[in-house]
Order: C-alpha cells, then sequence, then structure tokens
C-alpha cells in the first residue's frame, strides 16, 4: 500500500456504509489530502466535495454533512436536496466552478466542470505548501471540459476499455431523438425515453425546445416517477428557465397511463436506466409494449455501429453517452501529463480499470494502478 500522504492510493471502507460486494466495500471515499475527501465521508476529514449526484458518487452524503464541510455545485446540492428531501445546511457550501477555497491546512480546493451531467465536476486540490496537485476527474465527458496539469491524478474508469472506443456526436444524437420523437406523436404514438438521471433532464430540455421551426405539441404531456419529478424541478431552472414549451410534467401511475391510451393521447415517459428495471416493468406491467422505446445510453455494441440505430422493431438505441470513450479517456490523461496516475477501482468493473491502467503505463510511461479495497 503506498502511503503517500500527497495522493492517497486506496479508498477508504467507513463503517456508516453497507455496500458491500463480495464483502468487500465499493462506491468507495475518494482520498485527496489529509483533510479533503471526495465523493464519500472520512473520520477527521474536514472537507467533503461532491462531484455530482448520481448515486454511486452521492452515496454516502449524509454521513458527510454530519461531520464536514461539503463543497459542491449550486446544481448538485438542488439536486440532492430534491432527491433527498433534505433542507438547507450552514456546513454546505455551493461553489461554483473556477472559484477556488483554501481550508484551515492551506489546501486549495478547485472545482472544474466534468461535462457528465448538469453540475458535474472534476476536483483540483493544490498543497499551497509544497505546490502538489491531486486531479480527481470524477464521471467525465472529454474533451469538451477543462483540464489542468496535476502531478497526481485520479481517474475514472467507467469506460476504460477498448470495447467502447467510440465517439459520439451529441447534437446529431439529439436531432435524431427528436426527429425519431415527433415521427412517433404524429403517428399517435407515445415514446418511453430510458436514461440515467441528469441526461434524462438534458433531453427533456431539448424536447421542449423549437428545432427547424417544428416543436413537440404542448399539448403532449411528461410523465415521471416522483423522484425524478423532484430532480426535474430541481434542475430545470438551472438548466433552462425559459423554455420555448411547457410541457405538462405528471406522475406515473398505471391509471394515469391507461387514461392516456384509452384516450388515444400520446405522452412521453421518461425512465431511468437501473439495475431493477426488470422489476420496473413488472410492477408497470400494464404499460408493457405500448410505446417506442428510446434507449439513451452508452454501451459496447456501440462500437463499428451508427450512433442512433434500431436494433429491433419500435426499440431505438441512442449513443449519448455521459461518459469519455476510451481513446478519449487517454488523451485526457495525455493533456493532465501526471507523474502517476490511479484509476479508481470501486465504480467501475476491476477488470476494465486494470485494462486501462496497463494501458497507461506501457503506452503513456506514467506510473499508474488501480485503487485499493481497505478496511478499516
Amino acid at each position: 500500500m503506498n502511503t503517500d500522504n500527497n495522493c492517497i492510493p486506496g479508498v477508504h471502507f467507513d463503517k456508516f456504509s453497507k455496500k458491500l460486494n463480495k464483502n468487500l466495500p465499493y462506491d468507495q471515499t475518494i482520498n485527496m489530502s489529509e483533510d479533503v475527501v471526495c465523493d464519500g465521508y472520512r473520520a477527521g476529514a474536514q472537507i467533503s466535495v461532491f462531484t455530482h449526484f448520481h448515486n454511486d458518487h452521492a452515496w454516502n452524503f449524509k454521513s458527510a454533512m454530519s461531520n464536514s464541510t461539503i463543497l459542491l455545485t449550486p446544481i448538485t446540492w438542488d439536486a440532492i436536496k430534491a432527491l433527498m428531501n433534505l433542507g438547507d445546511r450552514t456546513n454546505i457550501k455551493p461553489t461554483t466552478v473556477g472559484k477556488k477555497y483554501v481550508t484551515p491546512n492551506e489546501n486549495e480546493i478547485e472545482l472544474l466542470d466534468a461535462n457528465h451531467i448538469p453540475g458535474s465536476v472534476q476536483v483540483l486540490v493544490t498543497s499551497k505548501k509544497t505546490g502538489y496537485k491531486t486531479l480527481y476527474s470524477g464521471d467525465f465527458r472529454y474533451p469538451d471540459i477543462q483540464t489542468q496539469h496535476s502531478d497526481c491524478l485520479i481517474l475514472d474508469g467507467t469506460h476504460g476499455s477498448p470495447d467502447y472506443d467510440f465517439k459520439s456526436k451529441r447534437k446529431d444524437v439529439l436531432e435524431k431523438i427528436f426527429d425519431t420523437v415527433l415521427k412517433s406523436i404524429e403517428s399517435d404514438k407515445s415514446v418511453e425515453i430510458l436514461s440515467h438521471r441528469g441526461t434524462m433532464q438534458e433531453i427533456m430540455n431539448f424536447l421542449q425546445k423549437s428545432f427547424d421551426d417544428r416543436i413537440i405539441p404542448e399539448d403532449v404531456p411528461f410523465v415521471s416517477l416522483e423522484k425524478e419529478i423532484r430532480l426535474t424541478n430541481a434542475l430545470m431552472p438551472h438548466i433552462n428557465p425559459n423554455p420555448d414549451v411547457h410541457h405538462e410534467l405528471l406522475e406515473m401511475k398505471d391509471a394515469t397511463l391507461n387514461d392516456l391510451h384509452e384516450q388515444r393521447k400520446s405522452y412521453i415517459l421518461f425512465t431511468r436506466m437501473q439495475d431493477s428495471q426488470q422489476k420496473f416493468e413488472e410492477k408497470f406491467s400494464e404499460q408493457k409494449d405500448r410505446h417506442v422505446k428510446i434507449i439513451i445510453d452508452s454501451y459496447q455494441y456501440f462500437k463499428g455501429k451508427p450512433e442512433f440505430f434500431e436494433p429491433k422493431k419500435g426499440t431505438y438505441r441512442a449513443n449519448y453517452s455521459s461518459h469519455s470513450g476510451f481513446s478519449e479517456i487517454i488523451d485526457y490523461v495525455k493533456q493532465v501529463s501526471p507523474e502517476k496516475v490511479i484509476v479508481d477501482g470501486s465504480r467501475a468493473l476491476q477488470e476494465t480499470c486494470l485494462r486501462l491502467s496497463q494501458e497507461i503505463s506501457k503506452n503513456l510511461n506514467i506510473s499508474c494502478h488501480v485503487s485499493e479495497f481497505r478496511n478499516e
């Protein structure tokens, strides 16, 4: 175990977490310095920085909230409040991108845009005593982000495999999503859009804009689960406070969808990509096969295929990835030009992280390894 406190390679398991995989912790806290951690909680850490509101990064927010000063963007804080039903707290410090915060131990923290979902950031910690720089990428999408040189880079490894070596022109994908939704609505069909949180709200926002003098009719309601509606209401004032079209946002219930279906009234259903998708579909089994389905995500089978295609009739796959592809990760590491890289092994497949680490070590000649699990 490397004990270099300038850039601690392990991530701590803390007693408040019940997340275990084969008796090992995952979704772990990222240690940046003796007083700063990211995306989690550590006893004794004065500052906890949260990069964004996805569950695998904000999973231990409440523990951190009672023990640390918390830095995050205003968008992320509004989202977490909505998802966790929290009120304002004096130890929460919403901080804008580019603004610097100095800790009592004279470590300087700067948040950098990560282009992952609304409000997401990279975290740069600089020791004012030594000048040593540690950068945590969090989840990110390169190249449309600011990069900073660091001595140590703690790197997200989600797509750290050549299977994900493809690029996506997001603007083109959005246009294809818009066209497919509008054509479906004009054919009196409803649409289900499956995506992750944050991406879901970006798609909602795009569908509320006029595009080439066309609009999704305002009387077509958006439908989603109550929790996603809370999140949407928190995010939209940040994303677009003045949409071109205002669609009613209805809570997803079988009775509501059945009424719309019986009235032959088209709607757009927003559901979340999740591990429990099968259970979700079983719960709402009455709605099965009623919709044109658009799955918005990035998966390895896009390699060699179009960014938007129809694998089976009535179901489309849209490569609107919120993560960097394999080559983009490598280009990002080159830009940061660190002396060493630590791949976060707790939020991606271990074999994927190992493959990425080997690529960086061999072809970039940078010291690199995957973070170790530590029980304490």
